[in-house]
């Protein structure tokens, strides 16, 4: 939407970061945009000085950061301390506390998907329990988790033991209605 077209690119070398990295290729360059610079660290990076000097090419339009918070957060603020005014976009993980505490001033200006928050009478009572013994209310992954221990209880309650058959019974279940709304996996276990 914004015109953004030649993007450098820096990704985590984890299973969330290399997906996400090749949903993100595909797709973007359907749109006609062009990927001038890809660049991979590891989880633990702190440092980002010599990956920016790589990713800040003649003619780049953005920089795209496919990092968890801890490395996201640094990555944002060495790129300002090292006057990089190009947009910078970042992943779901972007949206949390960690990041903005990682990231500080910097993350002023700086785009990222996130989930939308859940609504209905389920969730509204699960922040009220959350608010209640901890003070504050939980972020979108607190609610995601709650789900998931959920789910993982169900599994061990059918009688499912092993990692096979928790899988089993992922691909099995219909359906889950919890905190985030409906849950349904397809038969490789990812959430559909």
């Amino acid at each position: 939407d914004n015109k953004l077209m030649r993007i450098s690119l820096l990704y985590v070398n984890s299973n969330w970061g290399v997906s996400l990295k090749d949903e993100f290729l595909a797709h973007y360059g359907l749109l006609g945009g062009k990927v001038l610079v890809t660049e991979q660290c590891k989880e633990g990076d702190r440092d980002f000085r010599t990956h920016l000097s790589k990713l800040m090419v003649r003619d780049v339009d953005a920089l795209v950061g496919l990092t968890p918070p801890k490395e996201g957060g640094p990555f944002v603020r060495q790129a300002r301390e090292l006057n990089i005014k190009v947009p910078i976009f970042g992943g779901d993980f972007w949206g949390t506390p960690e990041f903005l505490e990682s990231a500080g001033s910097a993350a002023n200006g700086v785009f990222f998907t996130f989930p939308t928050s859940p609504r209905g009478s389920k969730y509204e009572s699960f922040v009220a329990k959350f608010r209640s013994k901890y003070g504050k209310d939980p972020d979108i992954y607190a609610s995601y988790a709650y789900d998931l221990i959920h789910i993982v209880a169900d599994a061990l309650r059918s009688g499912a033991r092993s990692g096979d058959q928790i899988k089993q019974f992922l691909r099995d279940m219909q359906r889950y209605d919890g905190v985030t709304g409906p849950t349904k996996f397809d038969e490789h276990g990812d959430v559909v």
